[in-house]
């Protein structure tokens, strides 16, 4: 018996190197799981805090921040019965050994995996200022709100098959020898997705806090807003310019072969 242990250790091959068609360019690329992970971000934020003569009290902050969310997510879409009458002669699969020697691949089950590559970066910048003013039983407060959001997403998509041992060991990448020759195929053929664009706020608010009694208080305001959205998707076109669904290797401005 191997060392898998259900519950407790990762059913994903031990490989976790990745092959991959960038969304944007069309370029073959490879990544690792542990840097198609990745999430950094990095924050700059200015705050002020003034009170005036007249009792009235300014506060104004404004924060920047630009960041890489990511997120990889991995979805078994299928599993091959090798050994079914039906499947009999119809698959080659193979896979590599601990000293790359290619071997054929003799158990009853594959499975095909989808592995997608969320990654998106993001520019914030918020801003918000505001005047208030306390008086005996009430405190009255004038704002604004200035809130822009930017972000150039996309989701690369990759396909691969695994074996399902029987024996408790770790899964290992196999490939059809009767249609590819590596890991990867269908690029951006599921779940492919891009969008880049941006989102703008501007508010104007006015709210009032009011102790009408020791036992009653009031707290109300009004908010006045504007925003804009603007950005693009993945449109995906045939020859004829029409709308089609995905299809793989598609990236950016490929055109559908249909």
């Amino acid at each position: 018996m191997g060392d898998f242990k259900l519950g407790t250790t990762s059913y994903l091959p031990i490989d976790n190197e990745m092959t991959y068609r960038d969304m944007r360019t069309g370029e073959l690329k490879q990544t690792s799981l542990y840097d198609a992970c990745l999430n950094k971000s990095s924050e700059v934020t200015l705050m002020n805090n003034y009170r005036f003569d007249n009792g009235l009290n300014w506060k104004a902050t404004l924060k920047y921040d630009h960041s890489r969310g990511a997120m990889v997510y991995q979805s078994p879409m299928s599993i091959i019965d090798l050994k079914s009458a039906a499947n009999q002669g119809v698959y080659n699969y193979m896979y590599r050994d601990i000293d790359g020697q290619t071997k054929a691949y003799d158990g009853q089950y594959v499975q095909t995996r989808m592995s997608c590559l969320n990654a998106g970066k993001i520019d914030e910048a918020l801003f918000t200022t505001e005047l208030s003013k306390k008086f005996r039983t009430s405190t009255f407060r004038l704002g604004v709100n200035e809130w822009f959001y930017h972000i150039d997403y996309c989701s690369n998509t990759t396909m691969y098959d695994q074996s399902v041992p029987s024996d408790g060991s770790y899964a290992l990448r196999v490939w059809d020898a009767n249609q590819r020759t590596g890991y990867f195929y269908d690029f951006n053929k599921n779940a492919s997705e891009y969008y880049k664009g941006s989102e703008n706020k501007l508010a104007l608010y006015f709210t009032h806090d009011w102790d009408v009694t020791n036992k009653l208080n009031l707290y109300y305001g009004a908010r006045l807003e504007w925003q804009k959205l603007k950005g693009e998707n993945a449109a995906v076109k045939n020859a004829k310019g029409e709308f089609v669904g995905r299809f793989a290797d598609y990236y950016l401005g490929a055109t559908a072969p249909d």
